[in-house]
């Protein structure tokens, strides 16, 4: 209804967190300095995290060089390697102006897991499902729910470890 404005008030609430494409970035970074967002977040003690998911690809690695860059200790970032996306994570490691720049910025590094199944990953989209109301759907066989399941905590794990949801 209200774009993001809804939800920086929900914000207020509680932790919000935000799916975006990366197509989004100069919407957000419009938005966060035409309406002085931060300012007003640190006023109501919210406190933003770019959660910036990639690949390892150079492509991948030169927009979250930029993204660190541009937001260099206003919005802290962390790093998502989506291991669904890639298993060549030698780009990402061998980059050295970017893991320089990662540890200058203090930013934090989690791994999501790849989803095991594609046909229940293309099923779970075709439908609309949640993960957790896939994991409970018996039209998955038990095998099925069970790499949902699998899946699920292996998720959980990593963005518990992360220290920002309590």
């Amino acid at each position: 209804q209200n774009g993001p404005n809804s939800i920086f008030e929900a914000a207020l609430e509680k932790p919000v967190l935000v799916n975006m494409a990366a197509a989004s970035l100069v919407a957000l970074i419009e938005w966060l300095k035409n309406s002085d967002i931060l300012a007003l977040a640190k006023e109501c003690d919210i406190t933003f995290y770019l959660w910036f998911v990639t690949d390892g690809s150079p492509a991948s690695n030169k927009l979250l060089m930029q993204s660190l860059q541009r937001f260099r200790g206003t919005v802290p970032h962390i790093v998502v390697r989506n291991y669904g996306r890639s298993h060549n994570w030698q780009p990402f490691e061998s980059d050295e102006a970017l893991a320089s720049l990662i540890q200058e910025t203090e930013t934090a590094i989690m791994s999501l897991p790849k989803f095991h199944g594609t046909t229940e990953r293309q099923t779970i989209a075709d439908r609309h499902l949640s993960l957790v109301a896939a994991s409970q759907d018996e039209s998955f066989g038990i095998i099925s729910r069970q790499r949902i399941k699998k899946f699920i905590r292996e998720s959980g794990e990593a963005f518990a470890a992360t220290g920002l949801f309590k």
